[in-house]
């Protein structure tokens, strides 16, 4: 199981936010270790077995951390009678479960939320995302047979794929505001399923992520709903795609000039009694424009480079449990279908975030996360 949740004193921490406030990402250090494990999800590049070989792969290569990220929906009756699931979601989980065996460390996450992050997620059946059942096409967050149903799924993928950390809650701040009709509904939730999960599994560390930047709410209504939220969690985790924040900037070049030296700290900073994580994160290294989401930003590979840096030197300083790059390799095959396929424009953004490119070869970024990932986890 996971190394034993770091907690930084009150002390320490206005030592860290000092430091974020008046050191540059160019600072050598000077600790030569590393407080963090680094992972990848398994997003290929294109959707055949050839490259989810190869992702997984290239993960044991240039990681210490995989992560299963279970976006994709709820067995909702399933679940509700505490199975058996089915057989295209056991599959799937099956075959999560054969590839991790070969990692040493395992992060989970899945969700209640759909991918609007403010209702009832999809309904994983036969395939994923599908409508859901009639019968639960207007249940709430709060309905009895919801906080059962997905507590029993939580419980049966802890139990089926043992990870060392799992988030029950996917980047829940951002559809949501304090005043939103589903925020109650969606706290009760929380409460019940996070202590109940802490009863069944005391050991594991059990909690949400937030992520920065929405365009549903403000970035203070998003941290309203953060600290309404977190003492349902064990860490704060932090899902940051720094090139495009909806809401908070939106640089014509992303060459970090714009991003504040204090990124991290401000969500750290939430309940600085928990450990930090870096739950998802990326950045642009080629031009992305998006006409349909007035997006236009230049990238380049020594832009995304000089995040890597700021953002390994940066979790380090704040004593970080793990960081997640979630597309290790851009998906420009994959892309290309997915656009015959007809899925949503959005799915662009995060095209050409890999540390790897398109052909498969290595940026700039990638050299200085493989140093890193040599260097030894301090207890």
């Amino acid at each position: 199981m996971a190394r034993s949740m770091k907690r930084v004193s009150g002390a320490a921490w206005i030592g860290l936010v000092f430091c974020g406030l008046t050191l540059t990402w160019a600072r050598p250090q000077q600790d030569e270790t590393r407080s963090f494990r680094m992972g990848f999800t398994p997003w290929p590049f294109a959707f055949s077995d050839d490259a989810i070989d190869f992702t997984y792969d290239a993960i044991q290569e240039h990681a210490d951390l995989l992560v299963h990220h279970l976006d994709s929906g709820v067995p909702w009756p399933e679940a509700l009678a505490g199975g058996p699931y089915p057989p295209a979601v056991m599959d799937q989980l099956a075959q999560r479960k054969s590839r991790a065996a070969d990692m040493p460390t395992l992060y989970v996450s899945a969700t209640p939320q759909s991918q609007d992050r403010a209702t009832l997620a999809k309904y994983w059946g036969s395939d994923e995302h599908q409508d859901l059942p009639e019968a639960w096409a207007h249940k709430t967050f709060d309905d009895p047979d919801v906080i059962q149903a997905y507590l029993n799924y939580c419980n049966f993928l802890i139990e089926f794929l043992e990870p060392d950390y799992f988030a029950y809650g996917i980047e829940v701040n951002g559809g949501l505001r304090t005043d939103h009709a589903n925020f109650g509904p969606f706290k009760s939730l929380a409460a019940q399923v996070y202590s109940a999960l802490k009863e069944r599994h005391p050991d594991l560390p059990v909690f949400l992520t937030f992520q920065t930047g929405s365009f549903e709410a403000t970035w203070e209504q998003q941290m309203d709903v953060n600290r309404a939220l977190i003492e349902y969690s064990d860490f704060v985790g932090m899902s940051t795609y720094p090139f495009w924040a909806p809401g908070r900037f939106q640089p014509e070049d992303a060459d970090m000039s714009y991003l504040p030296t204090d990124w991290f700290d401000q969500m750290a900073l939430i309940a600085p009694d928990k450990p930090f994580a870096i739950t998802e994160t990326g950045f642009v290294a080629e031009p992305l424009e998006l006409a349909s989401l007035g997006l236009r930003i230049r990238g380049q590979e020594d832009w995304q480079a000089r995040y890597v840096d700021y953002l390994l030197t940066h979790a380090n300083r704040l004593e970080a449990e793990f960081i997640v790059w979630f597309v290790l390799r851009d998906y420009d095959e994959g892309w290309e279908l997915m656009q015959q396929l007809g899925f949503p424009d959005w799915v662009t953004i995060w095209k050409d975030t890999g540390l790897l490119d398109g052909d498969g070869q290595p940026r700039a970024g990638l050299e200085s996360w493989d140093r890193w990932l040599n260097r030894s986890i301090r207890d």
